[in-house]
Formats: C-alpha cells, structure tokens, sequence
C-alpha cells in the first residue's frame, strides 16, 4: 500500500515537471525515483508470499502490480518528445491502478473472505438465472393455451415469429419443469456450500492451523464455482439427461471434498471459539442433510425423465409398426 500510494505521488510530479524543464539532473532524478519504487514493489511481492501470504492474498497482488507498471510504461511513452498521447489521461490511469493494489486485502483472512464472496456473487447469478427460466416456464405453461388462442385470432408478423422462437429456446417444456425444478435445488445448494464456507472461514483463528484450513476451502470453493458454472450449463432447454447426471457426478465429488474440509474447519474453530463452532457445526450437519435430499430428488427426477423418455421412443416404435402393416395391406389390396 505504500509503495502504491509513493508511486502516485511520482507519477503526477513525474507529469507536472517533465514537460516544464530541460534540467537532465531533474529528470533523471525523477525517473530514478520512479524505478527505485518499482523495483521495491515488485519485491515486495515475492516478500508476503515468503512472510506467508496465502494463495488468494497473492493472487490479487500478482494481478494488481503488473497494471501499475504496465500503466507507469504507457505514462513514460505520452512523456516522451513527439509523442501523440496526452499524459494526463495516462496519469490517471496509474492512480487508478495504484488504487486497485492499495484495495488490495492486508490480511490473509480478509483475502480468503472476499474470495469467497466473489465465487458466491457468481453463483448467485447463476442460481437467479435458472430460477427466472424455470419461474417463466412454469407461467408460460399455464398461460399457453391461453396466448395460444390469441395468437390463432391475430395475423403473425416475421419478427413477431422468430421472438416467439427465441422465447421457446428460452423456456422449460411442461415435462422438463420437474427436471429443472431439481437441478435449481442443487444450485441452491451450491450457494448454501459458499455460505456455509464463508461462516466457517469467519470462524478459524488467524494462527497457522486455522489459515491452513481456510486454504483449503478456499481451493475447494473454487471447485464448487468451477463445478456450479459446469451444472448450469447443462441445465439449458431442452434438457439432456445424460449430460446432467455427469455435471451431477462432478457437483458430488466437489461436495463430498467440500463437506471434509467444513468438518475439519469446524474442530479448528472450536479451539478459539467453541459457541461460535457449535453453531457452526450445525449449519455443516444441516447442509449435508439437504444435500443428500436434494441429490436424492434429482436422481429420481432423472430416473422418471428416462423412464418417459424410453416409454415414448417405445410408443414411437409401435406406431412406426403399426403404420408400416397398414401400408403394406393397403399395397396387397391394390395388387
């Protein structure tokens, strides 16, 4: 934070000097100053991973410090003689890139919480998504043979039409809805994962035992955002019921590992704070339970859905029969 806030500080007197003088000591007196920063920021990087920053702590520092030099080379090049660009929009693209590295977490706790609360952003997003398709699906079909009928009294336009397609690409037909309505079960699931996890990380001291831990969910959460973006994209119309029981059987091992890591979390926060840790521990017991009983449902909706789907490809089949012997008396009797 330091070194962010010292390099905005040259940056603009790097900006306000330059074009005002032709003092070679000035100059390079100002550019030493800037490099000397960098090199220490740069540095320091290596310095908290070796103090003992954890993986989200140093992720972000590794992304934020290559934009505050990269943005330090573009303000060197609109300084230089004959060049085109300006350098005051160019100076503040370094504070804002500064800003963003001074943002940066101070703590390994606080990393590891936000990290966590980004992956859950994500889900959310996802969970809100599906739960609007399924919402409108479920009114669509209450409402279809309703707009059904309007549509037959009114002349239908190009445009009109190809909407109308769009929106059914969009929307659960009425025999996946129960489908859908189970596999929205399990990505409610994953965000209760990401919020059980983030209680538990709130609840595990700053010791190395504790942050350890808080590693460790943290590397698993990233599983269950990887696993949630997998889940959700088998979830859109129409359904594929193979495809989901794969996305189903990544989502299983995530939890299995993920449920693991909460228990072990939950022990290590009953050495700091064992009232916090009991309540805790049943918020794990708790998601484990609705876990299985959410798996349990998508299985048997699954099991109902194939059973359908081998029942009509049967009906298909019979009719297919049935329809070839008619033909084939029909050609005996024109013979």
């Amino acid at each position: 934070k330091a070194h962010a806030t010292e390099l905005k500080q040259a940056a603009t007197k790097f900006t306000l000097t330059l074009p005002s003088t032709s003092d070679p000591a000035v100059v390079s007196s100002i550019g030493s100053e800037v490099v000397d920063l960098v090199g220490r920021l740069v540095r320091s990087v290596g310095e908290a991973a070796e103090a003992g920053a954890g993986g989200p702590l140093v992720e972000d520092l590794r992304s934020a410090v290559p934009l505050v030099i990269g943005s330090l080379e573009d303000l060197c090049d609109s300084l230089a003689p004959g060049s085109k660009k300006e350098s005051a929009p160019a100076t503040g693209i370094v504070w804002q890139a500064c800003d963003r590295l001074i943002a940066v977490p101070q703590t390994n706790k606080v990393a590891y919480r936000r990290a966590i609360m980004q992956a859950s952003g994500v889900v959310k997003d996802t969970v809100e998504e599906f739960r609007e398709m399924l919402e409108e699906s479920e009114t669509g079909e209450q409402a279809g043979e309703r707009a059904e009928q309007e549509q037959e009294k009114q002349p239908q336009s190009s445009s009109s039409f190809w909407d109308d397609l769009d929106q059914e690409d969009m929307s659960y037909s009425p025999d996946e809805i129960p489908l859908a309505q189970a596999c929205v079960g399990i990505l409610d699931m994953q965000r209760a994962a990401l919020r059980t996890a983030l209680s538990v990380v709130d609840a595990v001291s700053s010791s190395a035992e504790g942050l350890a831990v808080a590693h460790q969910t943290w590397l698993c959460i990233r599983s269950v955002h990887r696993s949630c973006t997998n889940f959700g994209a088998a979830l859109y119309p129409p359904l594929d019921s193979p495809e989901i029981e794969d996305a189903l059987g990544d989502v299983e091992q995530v939890f299995v590992a993920l449920s693991t890591i909460l228990e072990s979390a939950v022990v290590q926060a009953s050495l700091t704070d064992g009232a916090f840790a009991q309540g805790d521990a049943r918020a794990v017991r708790t998601f484990e339970r609705v876990w299985r009983e959410r798996t349990s449902e998508l299985r048997a909706a699954l099991v109902v859905t194939e059973e359908e789907a081998g029942g009509a490809a049967d009906g298909g089949r019979e009719e297919e029969a049935a329809g070839g012997g008619s033909a084939e008396a029909i050609e005996e009797e024109q013979n």
